[in-house]
């Protein structure tokens, strides 16, 4: 009689182990399940910036040379060189046109030679071997690039003077990879056109030396604009007359009886002028410093200050933007037209997708995100900066403890496992 009931018990115990056992590996199979479907992925911080991109010309005191007479010249200085005062810039040979073929074709000639020279006798004292193969190979597509932008805007004098430093600077690369016969050396090259220089010279008889008597930055090129895009119009005119201006033919650039030297600078302060709209004017003061990035110089960017700011006038959709700086970096073209861009807003922090976003309270639009910390789910706090397609930037750790040192809480940190797809996910929850 006491068998049976012991056994019964028995029975019942087992059957009650059993089913827990049961109930345990249903959990297990369900939590193996949920974790197959679980997504996550590792808080990265990024960097998003709005640019504006804007045409804009460029202002300054320049004055144009000139000499008396049909002449060809010869330069003795780089184009954006600054000469000191006393310094020899030119010699000037009269030239009678007795063909009727002008002095272009000639002009032409001895500019090609003297920039072959310069690039020839700046090649000695550059690199040599490897790294001397990739400077001038970069310095002949630098050239060629700016050959294809002179082609477009038309400016055919600056075609001419980086076609002459790009062969230069091939011809170069030819050399130190050793795919110029003869063994030519460097030196070799320039006597010949040293010679061929000479030979036109004396062609042309006796000249007469120029020397520079202020101290000023000298260009070869000039666009007719010398005379209309000034300094004074760039500090001076009103909204009114900036679209009569842009669009304003330029001044003849040749004078009868005179032969155009190029044009100088005494002063280093220039200035970049912009039609702009109302959005972008108000979100700058006068005094403030933005770095523009000049996209027709090779990306060239440089810092310039805001010293005027016109907004619309009440029957027009822009208004204008005059920045100003005294720099002038090697080797800009202070092309009279310049495309830029610069950036309007920065925005850093936690890039998180929306499918982790969860808000905690709807009223405040308080968020945050489920993180996996090892096995167990656990929240975290967020402050959305900036929401985009698909996703939001949020304020990263560091910078929430910079804006509010007494911060308490989970905040969601870099480097955690957020989770951007799961099913029933709560504080606690177990992922085996």
């Amino acid at each position: 009689m006491e068998k049976g009931k012991h056994r019964r018990l028995y029975r019942r115990v087992g059957v009650i182990l059993l089913i827990a056992v049961f109930a345990v590996f249903i959990a297990f199979r369900l939590a193996q399940e949920s974790a197959a479907s679980l997504s996550t992925l590792r808080t990265q911080e990024i960097t998003e910036r709005t640019y504006a991109s804007l045409n804009g010309y460029i202002f300054r005191n320049e004055e144009i040379l000139y000499t008396d007479g049909s002449a060809v010249v010869d330069y003795h200085v780089s184009d954006g060189e600054k000469l000191p005062v006393g310094r020899q810039y030119v010699t000037v040979y009269p030239y009678t046109d007795a063909n009727g073929t002008g002095t272009g074709l000639l002009q032409a000639s001895l500019d090609a030679l003297n920039d072959r020279l310069r690039m020839l006798s700046n090649g000695q004292t550059g690199a040599t071997g490897l790294a001397g193969i990739r400077e001038s190979t970069k310095a002949a597509e630098d050239a060629y690039r700016r050959i294809l932008t002179g082609i477009e805007r038309g400016n055919y004098t600056t075609v001419e003077k980086y076609r002459a430093q790009m062969l230069a600077q091939l011809s170069r690369r030819q050399a130190l990879t050793g795919q110029i016969s003869g063994g030519q050396t460097d030196s070799d090259r320039i006597a010949a056109l040293r010679a061929q220089k000479d030979e036109i010279l004396q062609g042309l008889g006796a000249g007469t030396p120029l020397v520079n008597e202020v101290s000023a930055w000298f260009y070869r090129e000039t666009d007719g604009y010398e005379r209309i895009f000034t300094a004074d119009a760039a500090l001076q005119m009103p909204l009114s007359e900036l679209g009569g201006l842009l669009f304003r033919s330029p001044e003849e650039r040749s004078v009868a009886g005179r032969t155009t030297l190029g044009k100088r600078t005494v002063s280093a302060e220039w200035y970049l002028v912009m039609p702009a709209s109302a959005e972008l004017l108000a979100r700058y003061e006068e005094g403030d410093v933005i770095e523009v990035e000049y996209g027709d110089e090779d990306g060239v960017r440089i810092p310039m200050t805001v010293e005027r700011l016109l907004p619309p006038e009440a029957d027009g959709t822009e208004g204008m933007f005059v920045l100003n700086t005294n720099t002038a970096p090697e080797g800009f073209t202070f092309s009279r037209s310049q495309s830029v861009r610069f950036i309007t807003e920065s925005v850093s922090g936690y890039r998180i997708p929306d499918s982790a976003l969860v808000t905690v309270n709807e009223e405040t639009d308080e968020m945050g995100v489920y993180v996996l910390s090892g096995s167990t789910v656990e929240f975290r706090t967020v402050r959305i900066l900036r929401r985009c397609e698909g996703y939001c930037i949020a304020e990263s750790y560091e910078d929430a403890i910079e804006r509010n040192p007494g911060l308490t809480g989970r905040y969601l940190q870099k480097n955690d496992l957020m989770i951007t797809a799961g099913t029933n996910l709560y504080v606690g929850k177990i992922y085996y």
